[in-house]
């Protein structure tokens, strides 16, 4: 029985992001210059491809005939960026998530760990990617010792080796800038058998004092790191002060982001990765902006801002509404 799949334009013309990014690109490229905080270049780049993704004048096209009907139809090149675009972030969303379940993640439970970053750091983490990277080491490592910790109690494994895939994201639910860390980390571990081949060893549930303890000990490790570095959570006026001098337009993008609203969850579930990937690993890495998923974005024009409406996984179906200036909204993309 042949599948009926019908190929459907887009049109991103309609959509209210293209309608507010074409309609108020130039003049928000212009005030950025005035106020000496000009978009870096690749910024820009990401707005305009954006604005010929999926246009048939603008980008070009192919052309695809069909040998059973003689019917013949223009599709449009897309843009490939990654940045907001909704079709190429969705796209290369599926394509993660259906390379995780295929060809990473082996079948065993899979549990997913969320690392949220404090206030002070996150304006610090979105200009140090060292730091970043540095912090998400930490993480690691102490989810893995955990690990390893429990299958030594619970199953007597002196030697066991871990595995995780994570995904850093730089903006929240409202688009404001809030690095985190979604981990999807192999709930169990690896051990050799008598062969030498390696055996996988499942583990129960964290309980709340493990989860407790990695939260106490991640914060210990950064404390430190930041010490080390002259940093520290309070933050030195100067060394503050520094990413704003050098990256005039994260200023601003930080300071949009103030005006929004912070929702910080963690979530642990253990399911295998044919089930819980095609869901967790959409989430994990997701498309950075929609223009609409069921419910879980909408958008709509006035006169002078968007409204962005989301339900907050807090509270579930509860609906919570921000508006801003079509301004603000243009440099919350960035992030």
């Amino acid at each position: 029985m042949a599948i009926d799949v019908a190929y459907r334009p887009r049109n991103p013309e309609t959509t209210v992001l293209y309608k507010v990014v074409a309609e108020q690109l130039e003049t928000f490229l212009a005030r950025q210059e005035e106020r000496e905080r000009p978009v870096p270049p690749f910024v820009e780049r990401e707005f305009r491809d954006y604005l010929t993704c999926g246009v048939l004048a603008a980008r070009g096209f192919i052309r695809v005939h069909c040998d059973s009907c003689g019917h013949d139809r223009l599709v449009p090149f897309s843009c490939r960026r990654r940045g907001w675009c909704p079709s190429c972030g969705g796209r290369r969303m599926a394509e993660t998530a259906a390379h995780l379940v295929d060809y990473v993640f082996p079948m065993v439970p899979v549990r997913q760990w969320v690392l949220s970053i404090p206030f002070a750091l996150r304006y610090r983490l979105a200009y140090d990617s060292s730091l970043l990277s540095d912090i998400l080491n930490i993480f690691i490592r102490v989810v893995f010792g955990q690990l390893r910790r429990r299958a030594r109690d619970l199953l007597g494994l002196k030697f066991s080796q871990c595995g995780a895939v994570t995904f850093v994201q730089r903006c929240g639910d409202a688009l404001n800038l809030a690095p985190h860390f979604h981990s999807l980390v192999i709930n169990g571990v690896y051990a050799a058998d008598e062969n030498g081949q390696p055996e996988f060893h499942g583990l129960p549930p964290p309980e709340d004092a493990d989860v407790v303890r990695v939260a106490a000990l991640v914060a210990q490790r950064v404390e430190s790191l930041l010490k080390r570095r002259s940093l520290g959570l309070g933050g030195d006026p100067d060394t503050a002060e520094a990413p704003g001098r050098d990256e005039p337009g994260l200023a601003a993008i930080y300071s949009a982001s103030k005006a929004g609203l912070d929702l910080d969850w963690t979530e642990a579930l253990q399911r295998y990765p044919i089930e819980f990937l095609n869901s967790t690993g959409f989430f994990c890495y997701h498309a950075a902006c929609a223009i609409s998923c069921l419910k879980t974005a909408l958008a709509s024009r006035s006169v002078n801002g968007c409204q962005n409406r989301y339900p907050t996984r807090i509270h579930g179906d509860v609906e919570a509404g921000l508006f801003l200036p079509i301004e603000r909204d243009l440099q919350r993309l960035p992030i």
